[in-house]
């Protein structure tokens, strides 16, 4: 080290090239030869135990079936129909309140259930004006959510292909809640913390 800072202090006394030159070497030697970054995503699961990793996916195994999408697309359509009869009395035969995986979208349709009955016509205002004079409009994810179902609606007369595929999903469930009536609680994380 002593030679370098030697060399160093000579080319003080020459031009900023001469000192470039000297310290290149220095510079070079103290950098690692790969400047260490930040994991991918993909390395930090790769870098969690494997029994973790199991436990996450399973996890995601266990979500029990359900729709959003459809879900969404129904109560939009319903707002979008203008009291069309036939989209009423279909999805009325086909689904009720408890088919809706989402709390809230039951409420939705509770909501627009009540209105349709009173003869209130159904759109996004009247039904912002309903759900706030129930003081549940935030409850079920304010305004932003409401104009969020509208615009997930890709056709309002596919109304009764939406509540099908809601109706599949709650059977699914329903099947499983019967052949399983304790989901399973403890996974292999909880197992391994007892052993220990």
């Amino acid at each position: 080290m002593a030679d370098i800072f030697a060399e160093i202090d000579g080319a003080e006394q020459g031009t900023p090239a001469d000192f470039l030159t000297l310290t290149a070497p220095m510079r070079a030697a103290q950098l690692p030869a790969q400047l260490p970054t930040e994991p991918s995503r993909r390395r930090r699961r790769a870098q969690l135990p494997p029994i973790l990793i199991d436990s996450i996916s399973q996890r995601f195994d266990l979500l029990p079936p359900s729709s959003i999408p459809a879900e969404k697309a129904l109560l939009g359509s319903l707002m979008l129909c203008e009291g069309d009869e036939a989209t009423w009395s279909g999805v009325d035969a086909i689904i009720d309140r408890e088919d809706f995986f989402q709390t809230d979208h039951q409420i939705i349709f509770d909501v627009i259930g009540q209105m349709r009955f009173a003869g209130v016509p159904i759109d996004a205002v009247t039904l912002y004006d309903r759900l706030s004079a129930m003081h549940i409009l935030e409850d079920v994810g304010g305004k932003a959510y409401i104009a969020e179902i509208l615009g997930s609606v890709p056709d309002w007369r596919r109304a009764i292909q939406y509540a099908k595929i809601i109706k599949t999903k709650s059977v699914l469930r329903d099947g499983i809640s019967a052949a399983f009536p304790r989901s399973i609680e403890r996974g292999p994380i909880e197992a391994l913390l007892d052993r220990a």
